[in-house]
């Protein structure tokens, strides 16, 4: 379980956030994020990283959707869209 108690660790949202981006974002974005997530207590983050944690046990099959090729889902694919 996660060492996180009220109020939370402000570099730890940070680092949080700063990890979940794929591409650049502005800076008052990412700050924005920080603010609103600074606002949250500790018990929303733990119960945040429990859900997270339980959907890592389950089988990939049943969180991806049926995707065919080039990323279609199979039904876009059996149409032939």
């Amino acid at each position: 379980m996660l060492a996180l108690t009220d109020p939370v660790d402000p570099n730890f949202v940070r680092e949080f956030q700063e990890s979940t981006i794929a591409t650049t974002v502005p800076a008052w974005f990412l700050e924005a994020g920080i603010a609103e997530s600074l606002k949250l207590p500790a018990r929303v983050w733990h119960a945040a990283f429990s859900e997270m944690l339980a959907l890592d046990r389950l089988p990939l099959s049943s969180i991806v959707a049926n995707v065919g090729p080039l990323g279609r889902s199979g039904h876009d694919h059996a149409a032939g869209r």
